[in-house]
């Protein structure tokens, strides 16, 4: 038991406990407390701090030595409560944290009634975040940035016309930033971020965080990370890591000190159980919620490998980290798979001579390209792509070397393929590059689908479901369908195009002109995915059309692939869609043709009671000499048919 406390408890609000402390002998007794004292002294005066230590071999321990914790008094309520706060979690050395906690806690937990009495609350109805998703038709919604607002907008089908949503003020100049599920939209503020949703877009948490200009979600939006880089604010670290439901801070962190370090500067496991980065040579792996480094052979330590780590990269949909260590002492470069927290290695391969080293995930984890550039003879550039096949047994791993540059490598999302971009003679005056694309499926090698020779192009964008890919060439678009190998539709133009993109759905591809690049020309382009070109906004001011994300389906993947592999009941719905579809757009022509016939029958009135006032002026016309009679004529072209057209994804 404790040995008596010389603390003096006759107020217990400004009392609270370390626990997590290390256990020492009865002589470093006063190290220990001096080194409390100077982590305690920024959170105000302390009034009394007392250690307990052993009488006897009893709790656990040997006699003479302490309890791991200390009882610590502040002068006020305030300052104790702060210090509780704070120095939660705080890290000693590499072994020990502390956990604090207000000493009227524990006389609170004996006070606690021996039956369980549930409390009496109140359940407030609140709005649902994913009320978006139910929208009957299906439509999609994207976000425009324009002068100093953010409009969302429902994007407009056969069926349903465009309409505005909302418009939020933006105060200061970043782009659209929606989270990874498209709950949240990301308001930047001077004094840090807002996170805006729900039917009403209302403020639902507040980050504070001065100076913010970079956030990221982690893949299943329960945390955000804000960066603020040239803050001078000494007192907050310009990388802080949030709850997001709780808008409680887990952790901050200072940059890294390279000045080339890319955002985001941490990666995220598929589950948000783990964030890391390289530093030193060193891959930190922090824990959630905790936020603290995980444990390695009993201690709380960075990951090293047996080599300087420069790069790694975490698996889409598994808990697999994959390490690049670059040569070194006549010992080749590696890159390592190893799953995490167990650290197994569970794959590598050995390279030699590399310049470059790039992990490429493919987006269902089912593969992962490691992508090596190096330095032939007369200065040409090689480059190989060595596959791991992560479902298989054992990991097996094929290589693929091109004879010619390599110069982009693009995964097909949601499915087996991928496209490369290569060149014999990359960057020479006049050499276009061509475009192969492979398959990973079915065999037990690599497959070569298609090249497509001699392209201009400056980039590829797949369809957001795969199949279908656009090449790019700064401002004409190239739409091909990669099953079929035909191109859709080709030299569809866009002067000054900037960016690009495409809706979660993969049925329509958008192209801009954003004011960050180009001062004229501003707005936007909606294609279908064959090609055709459906709506074009010019707007003053326009920066930037984000399409918001969909979440998973919630049907498991056995059932969407059953129902998917059904061609009965494919067909059935695909009929019973197509019929509605069917009717709400004759309804639309009736209502159309309605219209039409209202406004042409509003002109024959009007030309009936300007045509009974010429006549009644013909004689005074006559007598004024101004000119003489005409008989005036009116022709009518009416169109009753209304084509629409179809385009269906086979």
């Amino acid at each position: 038991m404790f040995p008596p406390i010389t603390l003096d408890l006759n107020d217990y609000s400004k009392i609270f406990a370390i626990d997590g402390l290390p256990v020492i002998p009865k002589e470093k007794e006063e190290k220990l407390l001096s080194v409390l004292k100077k982590i305690l002294a920024p959170f105000g005066t302390v009034a009394s701090l007392t250690m307990p230590f052993r009488e006897g071999g009893d709790g656990g321990g040997a006699a003479g030595t302490s309890f791991g914790c200390a009882f610590v008094e502040m002068s006020s309520v305030a300052e104790a409560k702060s210090a509780v706060e704070k120095l939660n979690n705080y890290k000693l050395d590499k072994s020990h944290f502390f956990k604090t906690n207000m000493f009227e806690d524990f006389e609170n937990y004996e006070k606690m009634a021996s039956v369980y009495k549930a409390p009496e609350y109140k359940i407030e109805k609140s709005e649902s975040l994913y009320e978006w998703l139910m929208e009957p038709n299906g439509c999609d919604q994207f976000a425009l940035r324009y002068g100093k607002e953010i409009e969302i907008m429902w994007f407009a089908t056969p069926t349903t016309p465009a309409r505005s949503v909302t418009k939020l003020p933006v105060p200061t100049e970043q782009s659209v930033v929606w989270s990874p599920k498209g709950t949240y939209l990301v308001i930047y503020h001077v004094l840090g971020a807002i996170l805006v949703g729900g039917p009403e877009w209302k403020k639902l948490r507040k980050y504070q965080h001065k100076g913010v200009e970079f956030v990221q979600f982690s893949p299943c939006e329960n945390y955000i990370v804000t960066c603020s880089p040239l803050s001078d604010d000494k007192k907050t670290e310009p990388i802080i890591v949030w709850d997001v439901k709780t808008g409680h801070k887990l952790r901050g962190f200072n940059r890294l000190k390279n000045e080339k370090q890319p955002w985001p500067e941490f990666q995220w496991s598929h589950d948000d159980k783990y964030f890391s980065r390289v530093d030193n040579g060193f891959i930190y792996v922090y824990e959630t919620p905790s936020a603290t480094l995980i444990e390695i052979d009993g201690a709380r330590k960075p990951l090293k490998l047996h080599g300087k780590t420069t790069d790694h990269s975490w698996s889409p949909t598994d808990n697999l980290l994959c390490a690049y260590v670059p040569e070194h002492e006549s010992i080749p470069a590696r890159a390592v798979l190893l799953e995490i927290p167990s650290r197994k290695i569970v794959g590598d391969r050995a390279f030699f001579d590399v310049d470059k080293c790039t992990f490429l995930w493919q987006d269902k984890g089912d593969y992962l390209a490691v992508r090596v550039d190096r330095q032939g003879k007369a200065k040409k550039k090689l480059t190989a792509f060595d596959f791991f096949r992560i479902r298989e047994k054992d990991i097996p791993v094929e290589d693929l070397k091109l004879a010619d540059a390599v110069q982009e490598f693009y995964w097909e999302p949601k499915g087996h393929r991928f496209a490369v971009v290569h060149a014999e003679q990359a960057g020479a005056p006049g050499a276009l590059p061509s475009i192969s694309f492979f398959s990973l499926v079915g065999a037990s090698k690599i497959v070569t689908i298609q090249t497509l020779p001699k392209r201009a192009v400056s980039a590829l964008s797949w369809s957001s479901r795969g199949r279908f890919v656009v090449i790019i060439n700064s401002e004409s678009f190239e739409f091909y369908d990669v099953e079929k190998k035909e191109t859709m539709a080709k030299e569809q133009k866009h002067m000054m195009c900037t960016n690009w993109n495409w809706d979660p759905t993969g049925r329509y591809f958008t192209t801009f002109v954003s004011g960050w690049k180009q001062k004229s020309e501003n707005g936007f382009k909606v294609w279908s995915f064959k090609g055709n070109e459906l709506m074009s906004v010019l707007k003053e001011g326009f920066y930037q059309v984000e399409w918001r994300p969909r979440p998973p389906s919630l049907v498991p993947k056995e059932k969407l692939e059953e129902l998917m592999n059904d061609q009965g009941v494919f067909k059935e719905l695909r009929k019973k869609y197509k019929e509605e579809d069917k009717l709400k757009i004759q309804a639309l022509n009736a209502e159309l043709a309605n219209k039409r016939e209202d406004m042409r029958k509003e002109f024959r009135e009007f030309f009936r009671k300007k045509r009974e006032e010429w006549e009644a002026d013909e004689m005074w016309r006559k007598e004024k000499g101004i000119v003489p009679p005409v008989e005036m004529t009116v022709e009518e072209e009416v169109t009753e048919v209304l084509e629409t057209v179809e385009e269906p994804l086979d």
